[in-house]
């Protein structure tokens, strides 16, 4: 059977780019697929190519790609094309799942059983971790914590990392190497492994039994890869041990969509293809047929403005639509009330796409309190459990209750308490044998001097008139009471704070917001999924390989997205980590097919926005260590005169600060964060934003 004789039995409909990937079978192929170009059709459809014309064996033909999902996704979508019959023998897999097959070789042929694999199921990593977490820092991990550490871990086993190469990974905020390193040693005292183990146990039966090798490269004389750009270092050495010197290797991929680097994603094997494998080949698919030509304009402008990708030109065939749209607002609070209108007149699949699960939190807040519709796509709220959330929750529990002393145990160092560990937990133990409240023990404590007696009493006091104020402001008097020093301190960023604060501008107490967290919580933990929803809740990453009619992007922001980064990471570092950033910016800018819409912050600059529509910055943060741009100095309003450079002054969200300079139309203040932000002169005049400290 011919190509053409090919094309019409199945029915297919390939434009000359998707012709050229289907029809070459043999060698190291590269095939870079733009969003919206049809790849899985491609690839799928070249899997039958190989069968129906090249007589190729399918038991021959090994299909990898990231997930289980996609794994079913692809068998699914070649038998709706091909037939049951022509997917007989076919092997869809998961690189872990071929590493598990692997393994289970080894065992068969040597006897030995490497280790035996955790299962998720029963928690043991999560055990082992939080215990680990406990004897190393003396403290109990949250639950996001757990969840951040297995990130790590998963992220210096797939990056193939050495031990001194984990020692020198930024993480202030988690001693992650000595976590780490007894993770490892407790794994291999209890002979287990985890599946990012698997991996490595996998590579190493290859390398070290060619028996095994020899018996996979015979078995598997094609291989495919889709989702390429999701694949990690180590993977990568798999695929390319088992492809062999003289590899059929069909590799799908586009670094340009590579946004899982926190899970060791590895983009730079598609940019080494060509010098990884000999006579290898690079093909492209550039056609998007999923957006209009204004927002294939835009996406394109945006991401070639990284420089560690292969140039592509994206093109698009559909008419003409609506330009890109950009909604000015004074604050990120009034997205959220621009969303809630949305929402509310809501007839056509719309979707609101951000970078973190927690940003959408202030949105679901104000639908619920509207009873709006509305459907998430990921479960996962880190946020209800993160250090941040759960320190603030635990002082205001304490605040309420102060004959809890498991709690000031607990909370004790993150406010101005002044006591030493043995002097809090003698306190806390007298208070609980005599079954008196924590202040009742401090005033007749014996091992305080006056002064620190004192400065409890007046915490204390604090504690009372916060609970009678309004929940923004009660916050921001908890934070300074000794919390924001603490963060600062211990190298926890603060951005949670900020989704804090929105949700107390609805409450009228601290006690309030307390009660408001536990419910959302439970909210999210119990939303039923509804797919005929048209109004659509989701992260970036959830939304890779889906399209929605309409999109909003939510927050791109400097600070958030793209988040701060680490001031002592060399430029080099920092652009790394930027470009990362500007890929998520792209994936979320072409999941949309009629209209797109982001929201400027009319205060806070958008290194995204900007280069979205192509604009020099009126003002700079210090993603980049950079300064805001001066401009001529003018004489302030009297009702501001007390303003000058150098001077400390306090914002309700973004804590305290020092004036760095002041131009024509803008303060510009420099957080404790590290953050710069400037404030218009006229609403400086109109509100209560900055005060004298």
């Amino acid at each position: 059977m011919n190509f053409l004789e090919f094309s019409k039995k199945y029915k297919l409909n390939l434009n000359k780019e998707q012709e050229v990937a289907v029809t070459q079978t043999d060698g190291a192929i590269l095939l870079l697929a733009v969003p919206g170009s049809g790849k899985t059709y491609t690839l799928v459809s070249r899997i039958g190519y190989m069968i129906a014309c090249r007589n190729i064996n399918p038991e021959r033909i090994l299909t990898m790609t990231y997930t289980v999902a996609a794994t079913n996704d692809m068998r699914e979508r070649f038998v709706s094309i091909f037939g049951e019959e022509l997917a007989e023998g076919l092997e869809f897999k998961t690189i872990n799942a071929l590493s598990y097959a692997i393994i289970g070789r080894f065992e068969k042929l040597t006897g030995r059983r490497p280790f035996t694999l955790i299962n998720d199921a029963d928690e043991t990593s999560t055990k082992i971790i939080s215990n680990i977490f406990h004897t190393v820092t003396g403290d109990y991990a949250t639950e996001g914590e757990i969840k951040q550490i297995k990130t790590l871990i998963t992220y210096f086993k797939n990056m193939m990392m050495t031990d001194d190469e984990v020692k020198k990974y930024p993480s202030a905020d988690i001693p992650i190497y000595d976590i780490y390193k007894a993770y490892v040693e407790t794994l291999n005292e209890r002979k287990l492994m985890d599946f990012d183990d698997q991996l490595v146990f996998a590579l190493k039966i290859l390398q070290t039994q060619p028996e095994i090798l020899n018996e996979i490269q015979a078995k598997y004389r094609y291989v495919c890869v889709d989702e390429a750009q999701d694949t990690s270092k180590i993977q990568h050495e798999i695929i390319k041990t088992i492809a062999g010197p003289r590899p059929n290797l069909f590799m799908v991929g586009d670094e340009d969509q590579s946004i899982y680097g926190f899970r060791a994603a590895y983009p730079d094997a598609l940019m080494s293809f060509k010098n990884d494998y000999e006579n290898a080949k690079t093909l492209f698919l550039e056609t998007n047929y999923r957006s209009t030509p204004e927002i294939v304009s835009s996406a394109n402008r945006v991401i070639a403005l990284n420089s560690n990708r292969n140039k592509k030109n994206m093109t698009a065939v559909r008419d003409s639509g609506s330009e890109v749209n950009k909604i000015v607002v004074e604050s990120r609070f009034s997205q959220y009330y621009k969303l809630l209108e949305v929402a509310k007149n809501c007839t056509d699949e719309t979707a609101v796409l951000y970078h973190d699960n927690e940003h959408a939190i202030p949105v679901i807040d104000l639908l619920e309190r509207n009873k709006i519709n509305y459907r998430v796509r990921n479960d996962d709220y880190a946020f209800f459990t993160s250090r941040i959330v759960i320190d603030i929750k635990n002082i205001i529990n304490f605040m309420v209750n102060q004959r809890d002393y498991a709690l000031f145990k607990q909370i004790y160092t993150k406010i101005n308490f002044y006591m030493r560990k043995e002097q809090a937990y003698t306190i806390a133990d007298y208070a609980a044998k005599k079954g008196i409240s924590i202040p009742q023990a401090i005033n007749t404590s014996l091992v305080l001097s006056a002064k620190q007696i004192n400065q409890c009493v007046k915490i204390f006091y604090d504690f009372h008139e916060i609970l009678k104020d309004p929940a923004q402001v009660a916050l921001n008097k908890l934070l300074k009471l000794g919390y924001r020093k603490y963060l600062d301190s211990n190298g926890i960023k603060p951005n949670k704070l900020d989704i804090l604060f929105a949700l107390a501008r609805q409450e009228t107490s601290i006690v309030g917001l307390l009660n408001r967290l536990n419910e959302l919580q439970n909210i999210l933990k119990n939303k039923e999924y509804d797919p005929k929803c048209k109004f659509i809740l989701s992260t970036i990453h959830s939304s890779k390989g889906l399209e929605y009619n309409n999109v909003y992007l939510l927050d791109v922001i400097d600070g958030v997205f793209p988040a701060e980064v680490k001031s002592t990471l060399s430029n080099k570092e920092k652009e790394k980590i930027l470009e990362e950033e500007r890929r998520v910016f792209y994936v979320g800018i072409t999941r949309a097919k009629n209209t797109l819409t982001v929201f400027e912050n009319k205060y806070i600059d958008s290194t995204y926005i900007n280069d979205l529509f192509n604009k020099k910055e009126q003002f700079k943060t210090n993603f980049l260590g950079n300064t805001v741009k001066p401009t001529a100095s003018t004489s302030l309003p009297p009702s501001l005169s007390w303003m000058s450079v150098g001077v400390k002054v306090r914002h309700l969200t973004f804590g305290e600060g020092k004036i760095t300079q002041i131009s024509e139309n803008y303060v510009t203040v420099r957080f404790n964060s590290g953050k710069n932000f400037p404030f218009l002169i006229k609403h400086l005049q109109t509100g209560n934003m900055l005060r004298k400290m």
